[in-house]
């Protein structure tokens, strides 16, 4: 991961003892206290906690762990110096820490995470926040198309590599136009997480569609590749008739005339409505 000039945050995690072997008011059981403080540090030589940065306005901070309930807050951090935070979290192994720090934007700005094993006993966990640069994922855009069906088409492509967001959690936008060229990059047809396949339905038999897939990262930042794939969906087949009984009943009406009427056929394509019947 890439480490740039400038500010970073320090997650000072406490986990405090609620000694003489009591419990402390409101102690939830198989659960630790958690004070987290949050600021920020110049360098890794400077031990004191100074001022959040100006350019961040929220604080989202995640706790996950095997056996435990996801804990996702958002904290609104303007004009504070420093947050602090008090949570209870269920004891247990590896209970993953994830910080981010946004701007007003919703933009991440910085991000740090840490793991710790949590026994009850006090422990204190530093999460050092490093900047998130602003180059977008590596990606080479839309590698196939395969046509599942005269009205579904699946789309592939090789995994995007970025220099913060692991691959399980790159998004892919998925364009889609009638004529070359003509995807809107501001309106994606769909956006999938971590995927490398996608299947489009839906899609007219006949008609021509455009593609082109390109990554962001967590940070927001996205590729400009305008790879372009097409493909032609084909013309439904019918080679099979309609199901039907011929006529059940002749009847004489006026001179020279003769009713006939029969049930109705039915077919796998094609409608009642719309089936044509020929006399002979």
């Amino acid at each position: 991961m890439r480490l740039r000039a400038g500010l970073i945050l320090l997650f000072l995690i406490a986990l405090a003892s609620c000694g003489g072997g009591g419990s402390s008011q409101g102690k939830t059981e198989g659960a630790t206290d958690v004070v987290i403080t949050i600021g920020s540090r110049v360098s890794t030589s400077e031990l004191g906690i100074a001022a959040v940065p100006e350019v961040v306005r929220f604080i989202a901070l995640s706790v996950t762990g095997e056996g435990m309930e996801p804990i996702e807050r958002v904290y609104d951090v303007a004009g504070r110096d420093v947050l602090q935070i008090t949570l209870q979290i269920p004891n247990g192994r590896l209970r993953h820490f994830v910080a981010l720090a946004l701007d007003e934007n919703r933009k991440i700005r910085y991000r740090g995470e840490a793991y710790a094993d949590l026994t009850g006993e006090p422990v204190t966990i530093g999460i050092m926040m490093v900047p998130i640069g602003d180059d977008p994922p590596e990606f080479g855009g839309l590698t196939f198309t395969e046509i599942l069906s005269p009205t579904s088409v699946m789309l592939g492509w090789e995994p995007a590599v970025d220099d913060f967001t692991p691959q399980d959690g790159i998004f892919y936008q998925v364009y889609v136009a009638q004529t070359s060229g003509g995807e809107d990059f501001l309106s994606p047809f769909l956006v999938v997480t971590g995927e490398t396949t996608v299947t489009i339905t839906d899609l007219t038999p006949g008609e021509t569609y455009y593609f082109v897939v390109r990554a962001f990262d967590d940070g927001g930042n996205t590729d400009g590749n305008t790879v372009e794939l097409s493909v032609t969906m084909p013309l439904i087949t019918d080679n099979t008739p309609p199901v039907f009984g011929g006529v059940k009943r002749a009847v004489l009406g006026a001179p020279d005339t003769v009713i006939l009427s029969w049930n109705p056929a039915t077919d796998d394509q094609t409608p009642p409505s719309e089936i044509v019947y020929r006399i002979y």
